[in-house]
């Protein structure tokens, strides 16, 4: 069910299925919304809950100059403290796992363990992988919306990205029919803010630790969760079957990890 609670004069959106069940917090990624999380984690039996963030799916946007990784963190501890969660398993796919690395590296206690499906960003802003995203904001803004779409797709970026990753170039695409103010601020801001992760930290914590990435995905490359995964686990990150040739077959992969996960805490 989604409802809203009010953060800083702002009316934020989340999902909270109910339920008695084991609880999971997972983020959505950028553009994204609760449906990219629950239609990702295909478990049941849990109380899934999904932070829509500024910008995202029904939430408000606020000030622009606000939008970042810490400021969507900031959001979902809140939102932990509106529903009285003092600590919880957190899951996020791509800005979802950098929100929730961003948690854990601030605040550890909220963390009963972390899951990071898909990352796009290691320690530092602007990773080449998420300049592709101020490149849609470009030809959304010389072109609108309709017409900056179809120019985005003869580019060569888009047919480069096309023949590696056939998911990633349709959701690109897709990005062109969401509300363009909101979308061109988010588009801007967060693919080059500070992810404000610290892998010191989340070991200090001795957090349990999933990584998780796959292939035929240029805008989440498998290097990063590698990095990642060896540096918070000391092991290889999971490699999960690749979205582009069957999303069912990786959104179950992608729930039998975070499941797993889970259950290393009883």
């Amino acid at each position: 069910m989604l409802k809203t609670f009010a953060r800083e004069g702002l009316q934020l959106s989340y999902f909270d299925s109910g339920g008695s069940g084991p609880m999971l917090i997972f983020q959505h990624g950028l553009t994204g919304d609760h449906q990219q999380t629950t239609s990702t984690f295909t478990a049941s039996g849990y109380r899934l809950i999904t932070l829509e963030c500024r910008g995202h799916g029904r939430s408000s946007l606020g000030a622009p100059e606000a939008l970042s990784i810490r400021t969507f963190a900031d959001d979902l501890l809140a939102l932990m403290d509106h529903l009285a969660i003092t600590q919880a398993p957190l899951a996020g796919i791509s800005m979802g796992a950098a929100l929730c690395a961003n948690i854990a590296s601030r605040h550890p206690q909220r963390v009963k363990c972390l899951t990071l499906i898909r990352p796009a960003w290691h320690q530092t802003r602007s990773p080449l992988n998420m300049n592709v995203y101020n490149v849609l904001a470009d030809y959304w803004q010389l072109y609108g919306g309709e017409e900056g779409k179809l120019a985005f797709a003869q580019s060569e970026t888009y047919q480069l990205i096309q023949q590696h990753s056939p998911d990633n170039a349709n959701s690109l695409l897709n990005t062109f029919s969401l509300p363009s103010e909101s979308t061109l601020h988010l588009l801007r801001r967060i693919a080059c803010c500070d992810p404000g992760y610290h892998a010191s930290a989340i070991k200090a914590a001795q957090i349990p630790v999933a990584v998780a990435g796959t292939a035929m995905d240029v805008v989440h490359p498998m290097n990063t969760a590698e990095v990642i995964a060896r540096e918070l686990t000391g092991k290889a990150a999971v490699m999960t079957f690749a979205k582009s040739k069957d999303k069912t077959r990786h959104c179950e992969e992608v729930t039998e990890l975070i499941v797993s996960n889970i259950k290393r805490l009883t």
